[in-house]
């Protein structure tokens, strides 16, 4: 069961709540499955940091301008953590 609920998280981009109705679990069942994925190794998460250089510096290219370029992060329907993100990216 918890390579079938990894492999619809992070390969098929399934959130919790449509793997846990799909499945017929519940959501929090979801969760313990993912978390043991990773912690049996089955699955690791990586912050790929390069593509976000790589799109600082194409602003840099076209505005020339601008004294920097400062890329935040966000996290996709988590409005709170995007705005974490972007708080401590501007403290920075």
């Amino acid at each position: 069961m918890i390579l079938r609920v990894a492999y619809r998280r992070f390969v098929l981009g399934e959130n919790q709540v449509e793997i846990a109705a799909s499945l017929g679990i519940h959501q929090f069942e979801v969760s313990r499955y993912l978390k043991r994925a990773e912690a049996h190794k089955l699955v690791k998460t990586v912050l790929v940091e390069e593509p976000l250089e790589e799109i600082r510096q194409q602003f840099k290219s076209v505005f020339k301008d601008l004294k920097d370029v400062v890329i935040a992060p966000s996290v996709e329907g988590d409005e709170r953590h995007s705005s974490q993100f972007l708080a401590s990216t501007a403290a920075q």
